[in-house]
């Protein structure tokens, strides 16, 4: 199988350290040549190894991560050559552009919740925004209250957040609309949903129905050492557990703590 994978790169993040890990496994099988489109932003990022990389332009809409598609382009090469692609992060809109060029059957992996939250910042329970429905208003609130916290904290100028402020009022609806072009576009496109849980599988379908028959829960592997992309643990009895993500409370990490500290005792 000739298999092309999307990915961002563009910074060191779990989902791209379990991805690369993944990809490197899969290129010590013969019967599977695989290459990877990620994004020029990506350049100092790992790369699997023994694995043909291409860096192309590419720019946020929201959440979604568009990937420069235009004709007679790598990008357009890259997918004349596949016979399967597996968009494995956040860039779903591309998938619409891939069955323009050629028809062939597109995975999306869902790890992370691009596919129903207009903003970067809200995938990280901002307002618990991907939690249900976000029309424009709700948006727009979000983006304000995001830009007020960043100047309680010190990340952002009071004058800047409070200027901020009144422009999402009218940019707010724009961003929004915006992204739900590229949505409406892309579901279509994508032949099969890889959901890392249920709860993901959950709530993506809760927000896309009609995506429903076409996800698939599939739970992230568990990868045994020698790791690639992970700092080495020390070397003595026991047994460890590869959590690929961040300590942020909306994924969990703090109840598996807990968990295994109820063990213990």
């Amino acid at each position: 199988m000739r298999l092309l994978v999307t990915t961002n790169g563009i910074w060191y993040s779990g989902a791209q350290v379990a991805t690369n890990e993944f990809l490197s496994f899969l290129a010590k099988f013969n019967d599977i040549e695989i290459k990877i489109v990620s994004c020029l932003g990506g350049k100092y990022a790992l790369s699997p190894d023994n694995v043909e990389v291409h860096r192309v332009p590419c720019w946020n809409v929201g959440a979604l991560l568009q990937i420069q598609t235009k004709p007679d382009t790598v990008f357009e090469k890259l997918v004349r050559w596949a016979e399967a692609v597996w968009i494995a992060t956040s860039e779903f809109a591309v998938a619409e552009r891939i069955k323009r060029i050629k028809k062939l059957p597109v995975v999306a992996h869902l790890h992370s919740y691009e596919p129903i939250c207009p903003i970067m910042w809200f995938i990280y329970g901002f307002n618990e925004v991907c939690g249900r429905k976000c029309p424009p208003w709700l948006l727009t609130r979000c983006k304000q209250t995001a830009n007020r916290f960043f100047a309680k904290i010190g990340l952002l100028e009071k004058l800047r957040a409070d200027v901020y402020w009144l422009l999402n009022f009218g940019k707010g609806p724009l961003d929004y609309f915006r992204w739900k072009r590229i949505v409406d576009t892309f579901v279509d496109s994508v032949d099969v949903f890889v959901a890392v849980s249920n709860a993901t599988q959950d709530i993506v379908v809760s927000h896309l129905p009609e995506a429903r028959d076409r996800v698939e829960v599939v739970y992230n592997p568990v990868v045994h050492r020698p790791w690639r992309y992970v700092s080495s643990l020390p070397e003595k009895r026991g047994n460890y557990i590869f959590y690929a993500g961040g300590a942020n409370p909306h994924k969990g990490p703090h109840i598996l703590l807990m968990a295994f500290k109820l063990l213990r005792e």
